[in-house]
């Protein structure tokens, strides 16, 4: 069995996006260009499982069924906020 620490990059656009994971993001942070990077362990022997996710300001209207995931350190008085987003 292989496990491996995976990072993943998310756009705050305003947009829903889907992954492909073999677990849960554990954490989140803000690269250098204001994108959100989370990671998520990698098992071999898991399956893949879709998730949904979006980035959220803070105070910003997050959809009903939103799953809290993670928030990010502050970065120049910005703090985003990762939330999985149920099945349409």
């Amino acid at each position: 069995m292989a496990l491996r620490m995976f990072r993943y990059e998310i756009p705050v656009d305003g947009e829903a996006h889907k992954f492909l994971l073999k677990s849960y993001p554990v954490k989140a942070e803000i690269t250098p260009s204001f994108q959100v990077e989370f990671w998520a362990e990698h098992n071999d022997v898991l399956d893949e499982e879709e998730y949904t996710f979006q980035v959220y300001g803070t105070g910003h209207p997050i959809p009903d069924g939103g799953m809290y995931v993670a928030t990010t350190d502050r970065k120049n008085g910005l703090v985003f906020h990762l939330y999985e987003l149920p099945e349409e």
